[in-house]
Protein backbone atom coordinates (compact mmCIF):
# COMPACT_ATOMS: atom_id res chain seq x y z
CA UNK A 1 0.00 0.00 0.00
CA UNK A 2 2.65 2.37 0.30
CA UNK A 3 4.37 1.81 -2.54
CA UNK A 4 1.24 2.83 -4.15
CA UNK A 5 0.89 6.04 -2.54
CA UNK A 6 4.13 7.39 -3.19
CA UNK A 7 2.97 5.96 -7.03
CA UNK A 8 -0.07 8.07 -6.70
CA UNK A 9 1.79 11.46 -4.87
CA UNK A 10 4.31 10.70 -7.54
CA UNK A 11 2.28 10.76 -10.22
CA UNK A 12 0.49 14.07 -9.02
CA UNK A 13 3.22 15.63 -8.47
CA UNK A 14 4.74 15.06 -11.94
CA UNK A 15 0.70 16.82 -13.07
CA UNK A 16 0.94 19.77 -10.76
CA UNK A 17 4.46 20.67 -12.32
CA UNK A 18 3.03 19.93 -15.94
CA UNK A 19 0.04 22.00 -15.71
CA UNK A 20 2.23 24.61 -13.79
CA UNK A 21 4.49 24.72 -17.01
CA UNK A 22 1.96 24.48 -19.05
CA UNK A 23 -0.01 27.87 -17.50
CA UNK A 24 3.40 30.06 -17.93
CA UNK A 25 3.50 33.23 -19.26
CA UNK A 26 5.99 33.73 -22.30
CA UNK A 27 7.09 37.04 -22.85
CA UNK A 28 7.64 38.22 -26.65
CA UNK A 29 9.66 40.53 -28.46
CA UNK A 30 9.31 42.16 -31.38
CA UNK A 31 13.21 42.14 -33.35
CA UNK A 32 14.42 44.26 -36.46
CA UNK A 33 14.93 41.98 -39.39
CA UNK A 34 17.86 41.89 -41.11
CA UNK A 35 17.81 43.63 -44.59
CA UNK A 36 20.87 42.14 -46.27
CA UNK A 37 22.32 39.63 -44.07
CA UNK A 38 25.78 38.15 -44.34
CA UNK A 39 28.56 40.38 -46.59
CA UNK A 40 27.50 43.33 -48.65
CA UNK A 41 27.79 42.62 -52.74
CA UNK A 42 31.41 43.53 -54.04
CA UNK A 43 31.02 46.77 -56.33
CA UNK A 44 33.63 44.80 -59.07
CA UNK A 45 34.56 41.02 -59.27
CA UNK A 46 38.19 40.48 -60.86
CA UNK A 47 38.12 37.04 -62.88
CA UNK A 48 41.54 35.99 -64.16
CA UNK A 49 41.89 32.96 -66.46
CA UNK A 50 43.02 30.08 -64.77
CA UNK A 51 46.68 29.17 -64.78
CA UNK A 52 47.70 26.02 -66.56
CA UNK A 53 51.43 25.38 -65.34
CA UNK A 54 53.01 26.85 -61.97
CA UNK A 55 54.85 29.03 -64.31
CA UNK A 56 51.69 30.87 -65.79
CA UNK A 57 50.81 31.90 -62.13
CA UNK A 58 51.43 35.65 -61.62
CA UNK A 59 54.43 36.88 -59.43
CA UNK A 60 52.01 39.05 -57.11
CA UNK A 61 49.60 36.20 -56.51
CA UNK A 62 49.48 34.60 -52.95
CA UNK A 63 50.02 30.97 -54.37
CA UNK A 64 52.92 32.28 -56.16
CA UNK A 65 56.17 30.06 -55.07
CA UNK A 66 53.85 27.45 -53.19
CA UNK A 67 53.01 25.25 -56.10
CA UNK A 68 55.14 23.31 -57.09
CA UNK A 69 56.55 21.36 -60.53
CA UNK A 70 55.14 18.65 -61.84
CA UNK A 71 57.17 15.63 -61.47
CA UNK A 72 56.78 15.33 -65.30
CA UNK A 73 56.96 18.26 -67.32
CA UNK A 74 54.06 18.75 -69.59
CA UNK A 75 54.19 19.27 -73.28
CA UNK A 76 53.94 22.62 -75.18
CA UNK A 77 50.81 20.79 -76.38
CA UNK A 78 49.12 20.14 -72.92
CA UNK A 79 50.30 23.50 -71.49
CA UNK A 80 48.37 25.20 -74.85
CA UNK A 81 45.35 22.99 -73.93
CA UNK A 82 45.27 23.82 -70.47
CA UNK A 83 45.52 27.66 -70.92
CA UNK A 84 42.60 27.11 -73.25
CA UNK A 85 40.60 25.66 -70.59
CA UNK A 86 41.57 27.88 -68.12
CA UNK A 87 40.12 30.32 -69.98
CA UNK A 88 37.09 28.60 -71.11
CA UNK A 89 36.79 28.34 -67.13
CA UNK A 90 37.10 32.05 -66.45
CA UNK A 91 34.71 32.79 -69.14
CA UNK A 92 32.19 30.55 -67.43
CA UNK A 93 32.50 31.84 -64.21
CA UNK A 94 32.01 35.45 -65.85
CA UNK A 95 28.38 34.51 -66.98
CA UNK A 96 28.17 33.57 -63.67
CA UNK A 97 28.33 36.25 -62.59
CA UNK A 98 26.53 38.09 -64.95
CA UNK A 99 23.93 35.82 -64.26
CA UNK A 100 23.93 37.65 -60.33
CA UNK A 101 23.68 40.57 -61.71
CA UNK A 102 27.33 41.48 -60.64
CA UNK A 103 29.92 44.00 -62.68
CA UNK A 104 33.32 41.86 -63.29
CA UNK A 105 36.51 43.04 -65.10
CA UNK A 106 37.85 39.71 -66.64
CA UNK A 107 41.82 40.52 -66.68
CA UNK A 108 44.16 38.67 -69.28
CA UNK A 109 47.69 38.34 -68.21
CA UNK A 110 50.57 37.14 -70.35
CA UNK A 111 53.67 34.69 -69.05
CA UNK A 112 56.70 34.15 -72.23
CA UNK A 113 57.08 30.53 -71.71
CA UNK A 114 59.74 28.95 -73.43
CA UNK A 115 57.71 26.64 -76.12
Amino acid sequence: MAAMKSYANAIGLLFGVAMLAGCASTKVIEQTPMTAPGLARPNQIWVYDFVAAPSDMPADSSLAGRVGAPSTPPTPGELETGRKYGAMIAQQLVKIIRTARLRETTLLFQTDIAR
